[in-house]
């Protein structure tokens, strides 16, 4: 039987003994407590958080069989949550978890344990306690670690969407506090790979967190674990990743995006093996937004290896093909004037046509760059670049005159070098702002 209570709210909240006929005394005070939590109660003054957080542990306390138990600690938790008073709120979440023995709930309060304890990072970094903060963050990554424990303890059958989502919310919380406090790379890649297992095995099921929507589905992961693998050096690693992103539809970037970031991570110098991944990579996938890019590296690197006619091939296939796609990822760079992919080709095929004695060729591609970005900052130096190639390919001067005529411009050309797309993906391993809450 239980130990009755109720809650005398206005005698400080404690939880006093009374027969009642049997009914859950918890499940009382939980649906007093309710009715007082009404925005139009009347009852929210300054000391409801205390008064009612007390309430809420006495009886709790007093009945640890009852199946509201869990409810009411978690409601007097997040009371303390509130008060940012985390100290206590460990101490309530570490005492629910001597109580509770049945492997979900045990994983729930892993969860908001673990939570809890990365709130007390944050505050001890804030404050500059570094020892206190790398303390912290060691529990919360070990509290992280004991919600995949204990879902692992139930059978498949009663392993829920819900609890799923917990287990790849826990492992990139963990994996963050790995790389972002401790600078443990090889930590995270194993978290974030065990994330990517979870999140790949909803099949794009939405479950009641929402993990897909808040960002933690399989691209998240997939990508974390691209990055974190070639960090480590283990290429294979992240291939495998890559693939669980080929052909992807409806992610926040296309599929040939992570591609990039692949290639030009794991091949630093390009070469031959980079070579291979690009043309594997494009006959194997469906065109997207971002397979421009990838031919853009792909044709930089050739080019910068001095094997011309190669490098040329994809470049005038890029303008001739992939223009639309090139201006729609350049975008930004356009506007902040500072050229772009598209700039980058045009500025490789007027050297490489020089380099090779095509001066007319080169030409040409100067007066349709200026046709094309007329505002461009960089009009004047691209004209001095005009002048030089029309007097290397007239000595006399005559159509170089001519040509001078018929352009004019100001402003500067500086044309952008390599641009560092791996710089894109950074984001993912910065800190993230989660607040779900176990229930």
């Amino acid at each position: 039987m239980y130990q009755a209570f109720s809650c005398i709210a206005l005698l400080g909240a404690c939880c006093v003994a009374v027969a009642d006929g049997g009914s859950d005394p918890v499940d009382v005070v939980l649906r007093i407590y309710a009715d007082e939590s009404k925005p139009n109660s009347g009852k929210v003054d300054g000391d409801f958080y205390p008064r009612w957080r007390t309430a809420l542990v006495e009886v709790a306390r007093a009945n640890t069989t009852s199946p509201y138990y869990t409810m009411a600690m978690k409601q007097a938790v997040g009371l303390t949550n509130s008060e940012f008073d985390y100290p206590q709120s460990e101490s309530l979440a570490v005492e629910a978890l001597t109580i509770v023995e049945v492997p979900r709930d045990r994983a729930l309060w892993f969860m908001e344990l673990g939570e809890i304890r990365r709130e007390r990072v944050y505050e001890a970094r804030s404050k500059e306690k570094q020892e206190e903060s790398i303390q912290c963050c060691k529990q919360a990554i070990e509290a992280f670690r004991n919600v995949d424990k204990e879902i692992a303890k139930l059978p498949v059958t009663e392993r829920s969407t819900e609890l799923i989502e917990y287990a790849a919310i826990a492992n990139s919380m963990a994996a963050d506090l790995c790389m972002g406090v401790l600078s443990d790379s090889m930590a995270a890649e194993k978290h974030y790979s065990e994330g990517l297992k979870h999140a790949s095995s909803l099949k794009g099921v939405k479950g009641v967190l929402g993990a897909r929507e808040l960002g933690y589905d399989t691209e998240h992961f997939a990508n974390a674990v691209i990055v974190s693998s070639l960090a480590n050096g283990e290429v294979e690693m992240a291939k495998a990743a890559l693939k669980e992103l080929s052909g992807i539809q409806d992610g926040r970037y296309p599929a040939s995006y992570y591609a990039v970031t692949f290639g030009t991570s794991a091949f630093t110098e390009g070469g031959d093996e980079f070579q291979k991944f690009v043309s594997e990579w494009v006959a194997n996938n469906p065109r997207d937004g971002w397979t421009c890019v990838l031919l853009f590296h792909s044709a930089r690197d050739l080019y910068r290896r001095n094997d011309y006619e190669p490098a040329e091939g994809i470049y005038v296939r890029l303008l001739d093909e992939f223009s639309n796609d090139l201006l729609n990822v350049d975008k930004k760079a356009i506007a902040d004037g500072r050229g772009g992919f598209m700039a980058a080709i045009y500025k490789d095929l007027i050297r490489l046509y020089q380099i090779t004695g095509r001066f007319e060729r080169a030409e040409k591609l100067i007066v349709d760059f200026k046709r094309m970005f007329p505002n461009d900052s960089r009009t004047e130096t691209l004209s001095k670049l005009q002048k030089s190639v029309v007097t290397a390919a007239n000595p006399t001067g005559d159509v170089a005159a001519s040509s001078q005529e018929k352009q004019s411009g100001g402003g500067s050309f500086v044309v952008a070098n390599a641009i560092l797309v791996a710089s894109l993906v950074a984001a993912y391993l910065g800190w993230r702002a989660y607040g779900c809450k176990a229930k």
